[in-house]
């Protein structure tokens, strides 16, 4: 609060002396009064384009839980009674599209918003852990590159910026986050496409692609996809070769993930808690690139280093849910397909004694 003080006081002093100035050099107010109204104007729209983005579906579509429905912060609490909850799942985008608890009789919260990283799934566990009930069951999704590193920045740090204490944020992106919240202005052209785009009417909040009971994608369509999907990981993770060996920069990736799933899990399990790992089945589409050597590569080999002991749900393998007419592109689960899923998993977890 005092910083704020400063700055106006700051910028008070300097248009003092910019009056005066004025007044020495031209022998009249009228140029600093000129001034000062274009400051003022300028200020003004300044202020009301910073508005207009952060009312903007753009700049809530950058916060994880804009609706303050998905985790259950202090916000939520407001708005919610139940505790106690049965099951959580964590895990990246595969997860958020994979499970619908809709139609379960189970008390179950989807804690997956989409790119969230394994880190990101242990800062969440530790904020929100108590919404479960005791020996209450938590789904860790293993997607196909779980077991390697992901580099970050600041778009992935703000995005937990409304639900996560700032503590629990990266120190180098804490300062320009708390910027960002107040003046997301400062996003620059990206602010200024949606400034845009308010003004012309197209601010609209994104249909969610997921909501459907078909895929609307060809034959073509879908092969395509999947490529492309393939050529975005090996892009990413610098990739050669999906049936390889990890490349020393992956080794070192791979070594982070083993050692914070560790802690995740003893985190897990020290409250009273019980882990399983799930891994969610993809197309054929897709699923003809993750061969068996792939999988041993990225997938259980991975899960055989973290050496604990976690029972394992593998969905990938077999024709089950090889009907593209689950999923909406060659990745993710469509509505019916993950009610479909989300039943199942229910159920074999039913018969684990996990529920």
């Amino acid at each position: 609060m005092k910083k704020r003080y400063y700055a106006v006081l700051i910028f008070l002093l300097l248009n003092i002396a910019v009056q005066l100035l004025c007044m020495t050099v031209f022998c009249s107010y009228t140029p600093g009064v000129i001034l000062i109204i274009l400051e003022v104007v300028s200020l003004a729209v300044l202020f009301g384009c910073n508005r207009t983005v952060r009312t903007s579906n753009w700049f809530k579509g950058l916060h994880a839980d804009p609706e303050h429905e998905r985790y259950p912060d202090n916000i939520w609490y407001r708005k919610h009674d139940e505790r106690n909850f049965d099951l959580i799942n964590l895990g990246s985008n595969s997860a958020k599209y994979a499970f619908d608890y809709t139609e379960e009789p189970v008390r179950a919260m989807n804690w997956s918003s989409g790119s969230q990283t394994l880190i990101d799934d242990y800062k969440l566990m530790r904020n929100f852990h108590s919404i479960l009930k005791e020996r209450g069951t938590v789904i860790i999704t293993i997607m196909p590159f779980t077991g390697i590193n992901k580099q970050t920045g600041l778009t992935d740090a703000f995005k937990f910026w409304k639900v996560l204490d700032y503590t629990q944020t990266d120190p180098q992106y804490r300062i320009k986050c708390g910027l960002l919240e107040r003046f997301p202005i400062l996003f620059g052209m990206a602010a200024v496409k949606t400034i845009v785009k308010v003004v012309i009417g197209r601010d609209g909040r994104a249909a969610d692609e997921a909501d459907t009971d078909r895929n609307p994608m060809s034959e073509d369509m879908l092969k395509a996809h999947a490529a492309r999907m393939i050529a975005a990981w090996k892009h990413e993770f610098s990739i050669d070769s999906l049936e390889g060996p990890l490349t020393d920069q992956n080794h070192e990736g791979r070594e982070i993930r083993i050692a914070v799933m560790r802690s995740l899990l003893d985190f897990i399990e020290e409250r009273g808690y019980r882990p399983v790992f799930v891994i969610p089945p993809v197309s054929s589409y897709l699923k003809e690139y993750f061969t068996d050597a792939f999988q041993e590569i990225y997938i259980y080999s991975y899960l055989k280093q973290i050496e604990r002991s976690v029972p394992i749900l593998d969905y990938m393998k077999g024709d089950e849910y090889d009907d593209k007419g689950l999923y909406f592109n060659s990745y993710y689960l469509n509505r019916r397909g993950a009610r479909i899923f989300t039943h199942r998993v229910m159920a074999d977890l039913a018969g684990m004694g996990l529920l």
